[in-house]
């Protein structure tokens, strides 16, 4: 039933019900705004009293919600010339690359192995090297379909390490900076494409499912497009997470309007499940952690925050230490990672 409401220039129609347990939420925080790139409009976060689930009540209808994404990430323009990498830069893809061989089985020398061991001293930038490849172990040859995109850097990465790429995203300014990199991708919704059964080894969705509103039903068509014993991979922000138990409202993965549901280990899992999913192992990550504390601060302090400016130095280090604090706690708390990272195999 649609709401009667519109919140800035946005028609919204209400959810009051959890979509997976079907009981009523519970108002978890009121009167959000859009602090990151400035959608009009104050919003609600309702939460499940059963299963968890975050989401937003009343939320942007399908027809509307793209008003959303006026000045996203994706959308900053061209990228800039390209510039051999420096020498550091290319010893930091040796060990990097030797890092994936050992993890994830990418073949690579015993030597550049041997070096690759050197990333693991750095936390941060391993949990990034992770994500750049959606945790999946290397398959020669292997087809992998990209579901939302955004800037196209995992695409060009998993070609970089032998994938067959292909990628989907609703975004045509996304969707037109991929193709200029000569990805071969397509615009629209993942259901609209009709791929044919069985057509992808893997299928990596980075970020996307919280923006999706009817995630079972995008689940359901990645496991008829996966063929038998394929992979499905997906990260999203973790509302179990340290970072929302110590910052609340001013979390920067609640990020209203665009973030329609917020999930946790449980959740997650529960759905993908649900969807007709076996093997599923999920863990919780901190990547990117000094980011998403130091945007937390910036909610607190000053009610705003820029996702392209580098961090300063300060901020980096402060960063860093509630990063290892995380890291520390996650020995004893493993579901309180800032994002839930899963993989589970269709039967």
């Amino acid at each position: 039933m649609l709401a009667p409401s519109v919140k800035g220039g946005i028609r919204v129609f209400a959810r009051p019900d959890c979509m997976m347990c079907d009981r009523s939420g519970g108002v978890l925080y009121t009167g959000l705004r859009d602090r990151l790139y400035g959608t009009p409009g104050d919003w609600t976060l309702k939460q499940c009293p059963v299963c968890g689930l975050v989401w937003l009540d009343p939320m942007p209808r399908i027809e509307d919600i793209a008003k959303a994404y006026g000045s996203y990430y994706t959308h900053r323009g061209a990228e800039a010339p390209f510039a051999p990498p420096s020498f550091f830069r290319r010893v930091w893809r040796y060990a990097k690359d030797g890092y994936l061989s050992l993890k994830y089985g990418y073949e690579r020398s015993i030597l550049q192995r041997a070096i690759g061991l050197l990333v693991y001293l750095d936390m941060d930038r391993r949990a990034g090297i992770d994500y750049q490849v959606m945790y999946l172990q290397a398959i020669c040859g292997g087809r992998l379909l990209e579901v939302g995109f955004g800037g196209g850097e995992t695409l060009m990465e998993m070609s970089r390490l032998g994938w067959e790429v292909q990628g989907v995203d609703p975004d045509p300014v996304a969707v037109e900076a991929a193709r200029a990199r000569s990805l071969n991708v397509r615009c629209g919704s993942l259901e609209e494409q009709k791929y044919p059964d069985a057509s992808f080894d893997a299928i990596v969705m980075g970020h996307v499912i919280e923006h999706v509103h009817d995630p079972e039903r995008l689940l359901r068509e990645c496991r008829r497009i996966l063929r038998p014993g394929g992979q499905l991979s997906i990260v999203t922000p973790n509302a179990a997470s340290w970072g929302h138990q110590r910052h609340h409202s001013d979390w920067l993965h609640l990020d209203p309007p665009r973030h329609l549901h917020v999930f946790s280990v449980w959740t997650l899992r529960k759905l993908v499940e649900e969807a007709g999913f076996l093997g599923v192992r999920a863990r919780t990550t901190l990547r990117d952690a000094p980011r998403l504390f130091t945007a937390c601060r910036s909610l607190r302090m000053w009610g705003q925050f820029s996702m392209t400016r580098p961090l300063t130095p300060a901020e980096k280090l402060r960063g860093r230490c509630l990063q290892l604090i995380e890291w520390t706690m996650l020995k004893f708390q493993p579901s309180s990672g800032e994002e839930v990272a899963l993989i589970a195999v269709n039967p």
